[in-house]
């Protein structure tokens, strides 16, 4: 008997940092990765698979992702997908999971089956 899978997508850290900042990536350019995120977010809200979006917040000043910077902001086109039934979280370390509830998120919708997208992915 096949066993029926939950799936969750999770985004990390697709914030303006990435793009426009210190942390500008080089490889793979940043408009086909972005692409495959945005066809990965469309897909999952056309099969009805629960995101989370995970953000990266460092203190004011800080010389990337500082909160309230633009670098901080989630990319103009995943902000634009964005809806409020997304779970939305914020970290200030390399995992998603010590400094958020988004483990509890998972456990309280059954979900079994992640994919990770973003960068520090």
């Amino acid at each position: 008997m096949a066993t029926m899978t939950t799936r969750a997508l999770i985004l990390i850290d697709v914030q303006r940092e990435y793009f426009d900042g210190p942390l500008a990536i080089k490889y793979p350019p940043v408009d086909e990765s972005l692409a495959n995120i945005l066809r990965a977010i469309d897909a999952a809200e056309a099969a009805g698979i629960p995101i989370a979006v995970v953000e990266h917040f460092a203190p004011e000043g800080f010389p990337v992702f500082a909160a309230g910077s633009e670098g901080q902001h989630l990319h103009p086109d995943v902000a634009a997908r964005a809806t409020d039934e997304w779970k939305a979280a914020v970290k200030s370390v390399a995992s998603v999971f010590p400094e958020t509830d988004l483990a509890d998120w998972l456990a309280d919708n059954g979900v079994d089956t992640v994919t990770l997208v973003g960068y520090m992915a």
